[in-house]
């Protein structure tokens, strides 16, 4: 119903829809006999991981660090969901908008702002984030302070799970309210394994400051990890290395 404002879904008769590439009989036989003689064939792929954390009631300042060892990490995308509910500046307990928690819909966008003068004019995003991969930061120089530079950053990283993926149909306004993504590339140049491992142990760490302590505050955050791997196809099995 348009009018609806269930946020509970029940997913009935689900289906998996997909379109099948046979090789040629010869190409096939020649990938056969190669498994037969115990040989592997390797495929390169993207895959995603994600961690997700709470964020204090209330937290102006935020920081979330993960340990995750991976040969080659490509891009990362950070995303946040309002909490169930919020204390207003009376101390009073309120319930968030179902457009700022729902896990499926809503990207909010928690920074603080500066309101626009005169009234209708643009608000000032003053959220900081910053992205940490052992000593070396993204953005390198300082932490990203406004919309214009974020969405530049998200529109590079689009284009690393997917590269048909060169646009977006997000606009400024939605981008600054329940649209938002961080996105931060990693691949050094456009082609495969050129990315950045943290095999050795480097904590990648997500630092956020300026963050809404009101009714736009951020509750959960979602860090997506975009690993490059390589896929072993044997007669026996399938490895992934990661």
């Amino acid at each position: 119903m348009p009018t609806s404002v269930s946020q509970s879904y029940q997913i009935e008769q689900a289906e998996m829809r997909m379109s099948v590439i046979r090789l040629d009989s010869a190409l096939e036989n020649s990938f056969s006999q190669m498994l037969l003689q115990g040989r592997s064939l390797s495929l390169n792929l993207k895959t995603i991981m994600l961690q997700t954390g709470a964020i204090p009631p209330g937290s102006a300042e935020h920081q979330m660090s993960l340990v995750r060892a991976l040969s080659r990490l490509a891009g990362v995308f950070v995303s946040f969901a309002g909490p169930q509910t919020y204390l207003d500046a009376n101390g009073a307990t309120q319930q968030a908008s179902a457009t700022q928690k729902h896990l499926h819909k809503s990207f909010l966008n928690p920074t603080q702002y500066v309101t626009g003068v005169p009234v209708g004019a643009a608000d000032e995003s003053l959220l900081h984030w910053q992205v940490s991969i052992g000593p070396k930061s993204y953005p390198e120089s300082s932490p990203s302070s406004n919309l214009a530079e974020t969405f530049s950053l998200l529109r590079q990283a689009l284009g690393i799970y997917d590269e048909s993926i060169r646009t977006t149909s997000i606009t400024d306004g939605n981008y600054r309210l329940n649209q938002f993504c961080i996105g931060v590339p990693l691949q050094i140049v456009d082609a495969p394994f050129s990315s950045v491992s943290t095999r050795s142990g480097d904590l990648l760490t997500v630092k956020l400051s300026n963050m809404d302590t009101g009714a736009r505050q951020a509750g959960r955050i979602f860090v997506h990890m975009i690993a490059e791997v390589i896929l072993e196809l044997k007669e026996g099995g399938i490895t992934v290395l990661d």
